[in-house]
């Protein structure tokens, strides 16, 4: 594989969702193990509605372009489109007009040993039956959580047009 390459990750906040909603982005990501950090843009970070926190700012050159200033970080979780393994990573922000994510030299590091070998073992993982259970329970559990805000919106659409009508006939 070469140096730059990419792969179709889902990128989501963790245990703590903004709001109390799930939110997550499917996304094609960069592979660059030349770059020290795993980097995302500012409208990927406002798809996860998500605020960052502050880092050190520094410059950093990706695919060997112009440099990105980078300016915020965030932990989120990440995982290979299809395959359940989730990984933790910090990653940093740039400014930019388009969706981009890059996943460093961090976000592999039990590949380190097989530098060269020329594959990524996380493309490859086999998604274990306990794996697959998991994380059909947290859709199961987001498409319920999905529905019952639904139902409470339902209700509150209700109520309100309930009271304009109500306020409708007692002006008429």
């Amino acid at each position: 594989m070469d140096e730059v390459d990419g792969v179709k990750i889902v990128l989501f906040p963790g245990d703590v969702f903004p709001g109390g909603v799930e939110t997550h982005v499917d996304i094609h990501a960069d592979v660059d193990r030349s770059i020290p950090v795993s980097i995302i843009s500012r409208p990927v970070l406002n798809c996860l509605r998500l605020d960052c926190k502050p880092c050190e700012a520094i410059d950093i050159q990706y695919k060997r372009q112009q440099k990105h200033r980078l300016f915020g970080k965030v932990d989120l979780q990440w995982h290979i489109m299809g395959i359940a393994k989730q990984h933790s990573e910090t990653f940093y922000i740039i400014e930019s007009e388009t969706k981009m994510v890059v996943l460093g030299r961090t976000a592999f590091p039990e590949d380190e040993d097989q530098a060269g070998a020329g594959t990524y073992p996380l493309e490859h993982a086999k998604q274990t039956s306990e794996e697959a259970a998991q994380q059909a329970q947290k859709k199961i559990g987001a498409k319920e959580r999905q529905a019952e805000e639904k139902k409470q919106q339902e209700a509150r659409d209700r109520e309100k047009w309930d009271r304009e009508k109500r306020q409708a006939q007692g002006s008429g």
